[in-house]
Protein backbone atom coordinates (compact mmCIF):
# COMPACT_ATOMS: atom_id res chain seq x y z
CA UNK A 1 0.00 0.00 0.00
CA UNK A 2 2.35 2.40 0.73
CA UNK A 3 4.95 1.72 -2.36
CA UNK A 4 1.89 1.79 -4.53
CA UNK A 5 0.94 5.27 -2.73
CA UNK A 6 3.97 6.20 -3.75
CA UNK A 7 4.07 5.32 -7.05
CA UNK A 8 0.58 6.96 -7.71
CA UNK A 9 1.85 10.20 -5.70
CA UNK A 10 4.95 10.54 -8.02
CA UNK A 11 2.88 9.91 -11.15
CA UNK A 12 0.09 12.89 -10.24
CA UNK A 13 3.48 15.12 -9.21
CA UNK A 14 2.33 14.79 -5.48
CA UNK A 15 5.33 15.31 -3.62
CA UNK A 16 6.70 13.25 -0.38
CA UNK A 17 9.32 15.24 1.98
CA UNK A 18 11.79 13.82 3.44
CA UNK A 19 10.72 14.59 6.95
CA UNK A 20 7.19 11.89 6.04
CA UNK A 21 9.09 8.71 4.49
CA UNK A 22 10.41 7.37 7.96
CA UNK A 23 7.13 8.45 9.69
CA UNK A 24 5.54 6.45 6.70
CA UNK A 25 8.11 3.26 6.96
CA UNK A 26 7.74 3.41 11.11
CA UNK A 27 4.39 3.71 11.14
CA UNK A 28 3.78 1.04 8.42
CA UNK A 29 5.71 -1.54 10.34
CA UNK A 30 3.27 -0.16 13.51
CA UNK A 31 0.37 -1.54 11.35
CA UNK A 32 2.11 -4.99 10.86
CA UNK A 33 2.80 -5.60 14.36
CA UNK A 34 -0.42 -4.48 15.52
CA UNK A 35 -2.32 -6.95 13.14
CA UNK A 36 0.19 -9.35 14.39
CA UNK A 37 1.53 -9.90 10.83
CA UNK A 38 4.79 -11.73 11.69
CA UNK A 39 8.12 -11.86 9.58
CA UNK A 40 8.14 -15.53 9.24
CA UNK A 41 4.04 -15.18 8.03
CA UNK A 42 3.03 -17.57 10.71
CA UNK A 43 -0.06 -16.80 12.22
CA UNK A 44 0.06 -16.24 16.44
CA UNK A 45 -1.76 -18.22 18.49
CA UNK A 46 -5.11 -17.11 19.58
CA UNK A 47 -5.57 -15.30 15.85
CA UNK A 48 -8.74 -16.63 14.18
CA UNK A 49 -8.70 -16.55 10.32
CA UNK A 50 -11.09 -14.11 10.68
CA UNK A 51 -9.01 -11.66 11.80
CA UNK A 52 -6.00 -12.34 9.59
CA UNK A 53 -8.77 -11.96 6.77
CA UNK A 54 -10.11 -8.42 8.39
CA UNK A 55 -5.88 -7.33 8.56
CA UNK A 56 -5.73 -7.94 4.40
CA UNK A 57 -9.79 -6.54 3.73
CA UNK A 58 -8.31 -3.16 6.26
CA UNK A 59 -4.91 -3.22 3.96
CA UNK A 60 -6.62 -3.65 0.59
CA UNK A 61 -9.00 -0.66 1.62
CA UNK A 62 -5.81 1.58 2.77
CA UNK A 63 -4.83 0.48 -1.09
CA UNK A 64 -8.49 1.93 -2.30
CA UNK A 65 -7.90 4.90 -0.08
CA UNK A 66 -4.18 5.48 -1.96
CA UNK A 67 -6.18 5.46 -5.18
CA UNK A 68 -8.91 7.56 -3.78
CA UNK A 69 -6.83 10.16 -2.21
CA UNK A 70 -4.79 10.63 -4.57
CA UNK A 71 -7.02 10.62 -7.39
CA UNK A 72 -9.35 13.10 -6.00
CA UNK A 73 -6.63 15.30 -4.78
CA UNK A 74 -5.63 16.01 -8.33
CA UNK A 75 -9.45 17.11 -9.05
CA UNK A 76 -9.90 19.42 -5.99
CA UNK A 77 -7.12 21.24 -7.30
CA UNK A 78 -9.42 21.77 -10.56
CA UNK A 79 -13.11 21.83 -8.96
CA UNK A 80 -15.22 22.80 -6.12
CA UNK A 81 -13.99 19.69 -3.47
CA UNK A 82 -17.63 19.10 -2.77
CA UNK A 83 -18.75 18.94 -6.26
CA UNK A 84 -15.67 16.55 -6.42
CA UNK A 85 -17.13 13.97 -3.69
CA UNK A 86 -20.66 14.46 -4.78
CA UNK A 87 -19.71 13.03 -8.19
CA UNK A 88 -17.76 10.18 -6.56
CA UNK A 89 -20.29 9.08 -4.13
CA UNK A 90 -23.02 9.17 -7.76
CA UNK A 91 -20.44 7.26 -9.33
CA UNK A 92 -19.92 4.56 -6.13
CA UNK A 93 -24.09 4.39 -5.97
CA UNK A 94 -24.19 3.51 -9.58
CA UNK A 95 -21.27 0.96 -9.71
CA UNK A 96 -22.85 -0.87 -6.24
CA UNK A 97 -26.18 0.28 -7.92
CA UNK A 98 -25.16 -2.21 -11.09
CA UNK A 99 -23.04 -4.83 -9.21
CA UNK A 100 -25.50 -6.02 -6.92
CA UNK A 101 -28.69 -5.45 -8.79
CA UNK A 102 -28.86 -9.11 -8.86
CA UNK A 103 -29.45 -9.34 -4.87
CA UNK A 104 -31.87 -6.42 -5.13
CA UNK A 105 -35.11 -8.66 -5.89
CA UNK A 106 -33.72 -11.05 -2.90
CA UNK A 107 -34.30 -8.40 -0.14
CA UNK A 108 -37.72 -7.40 1.67
CA UNK A 109 -37.08 -3.77 2.32
CA UNK A 110 -39.87 -3.57 4.02
CA UNK A 111 -39.02 -6.08 6.59
CA UNK A 112 -35.72 -4.15 7.65
CA UNK A 113 -35.56 -2.56 11.51
CA UNK A 114 -35.37 0.73 11.92
CA UNK A 115 -31.99 0.03 12.89
CA UNK A 116 -30.58 -0.93 9.66
CA UNK A 117 -32.17 2.23 7.81
CA UNK A 118 -30.48 4.28 10.54
CA UNK A 119 -27.22 2.35 9.98
CA UNK A 120 -27.06 3.11 6.23
CA UNK A 121 -28.13 6.85 6.53
CA UNK A 122 -25.21 7.16 9.56
CA UNK A 123 -22.86 4.93 7.17
CA UNK A 124 -23.77 7.22 3.83
CA UNK A 125 -24.31 10.44 5.10
CA UNK A 126 -21.86 10.67 8.41
CA UNK A 127 -19.02 8.56 7.79
CA UNK A 128 -19.06 8.79 3.92
CA UNK A 129 -20.27 12.20 2.62
CA UNK A 130 -19.67 14.38 5.68
CA UNK A 131 -16.06 12.19 6.38
CA UNK A 132 -15.09 12.64 2.74
CA UNK A 133 -16.18 16.42 2.31
CA UNK A 134 -14.24 17.33 5.20
CA UNK A 135 -11.09 15.34 3.56
CA UNK A 136 -11.18 16.86 0.44
CA UNK A 137 -11.81 20.51 2.04
CA UNK A 138 -8.79 20.29 3.95
CA UNK A 139 -6.92 18.25 1.07
CA UNK A 140 -7.67 20.73 -1.09
CA UNK A 141 -4.96 23.40 0.76
CA UNK A 142 -2.94 20.40 2.08
CA UNK A 143 -0.49 18.13 0.92
CA UNK A 144 -1.71 14.36 0.80
CA UNK A 145 1.87 13.07 1.70
CA UNK A 146 1.03 14.68 4.84
CA UNK A 147 -2.96 13.96 5.39
CA UNK A 148 -2.07 10.06 4.64
CA UNK A 149 0.06 9.81 7.87
CA UNK A 150 -3.40 10.54 9.57
CA UNK A 151 -4.91 6.96 8.34
CA UNK A 152 -1.96 5.08 9.84
CA UNK A 153 -4.62 5.83 13.03
CA UNK A 154 -7.49 3.86 12.14
CA UNK A 155 -6.00 0.42 13.01
CA UNK A 156 -4.99 1.99 16.58
CA UNK A 157 -8.82 3.44 17.26
CA UNK A 158 -10.20 0.23 15.81
CA UNK A 159 -8.05 -1.82 18.23
CA UNK A 160 -8.52 1.14 20.96
CA UNK A 161 -12.70 0.89 20.26
CA UNK A 162 -12.52 -2.99 20.05
CA UNK A 163 -11.13 -3.41 23.70
CA UNK A 164 -13.44 -0.40 25.10
CA UNK A 165 -17.13 -1.31 22.87
CA UNK A 166 -16.49 -4.95 22.50
CA UNK A 167 -13.57 -5.90 25.09
CA UNK A 168 -11.33 -7.28 22.64
CA UNK A 169 -8.06 -8.75 24.00
CA UNK A 170 -5.04 -6.54 23.86
CA UNK A 171 -2.14 -8.48 22.67
CA UNK A 172 1.87 -6.70 23.73
CA UNK A 173 1.85 -6.64 19.74
CA UNK A 174 -1.23 -4.48 19.78
CA UNK A 175 0.34 -2.23 21.89
CA UNK A 176 3.60 -1.95 20.17
CA UNK A 177 2.69 -1.57 16.90
CA UNK A 178 0.22 1.42 18.10
CA UNK A 179 3.41 2.65 19.91
CA UNK A 180 4.82 2.17 16.31
CA UNK A 181 2.37 4.05 14.79
CA UNK A 182 1.53 7.15 17.85
CA UNK A 183 5.06 8.06 18.91
CA UNK A 184 6.04 9.08 14.77
CA UNK A 185 3.10 10.81 14.17
CA UNK A 186 2.77 12.60 17.60
CA UNK A 187 7.17 13.64 16.73
CA UNK A 188 6.06 14.61 13.29
CA UNK A 189 3.02 16.51 14.35
CA UNK A 190 5.39 18.22 16.78
CA UNK A 191 8.05 19.23 14.36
Amino acid sequence: SVAITGLILSFLREKITWGTIPVFVVSFIGVLVLSGVTPSGVIPEGYTLTRVAGNFIFLASMLCESIFSTSGRHLVQRYEPLLVVAWMHAFGFLTNLVVNFPALGEVSFSAQAGSSWLAVLYLGLAASAMGYGFWYVILEKNSLSSMALSLFLQPVLGALFGFLLFKEAVSRSTLVGALLIVVPLFVWVLS
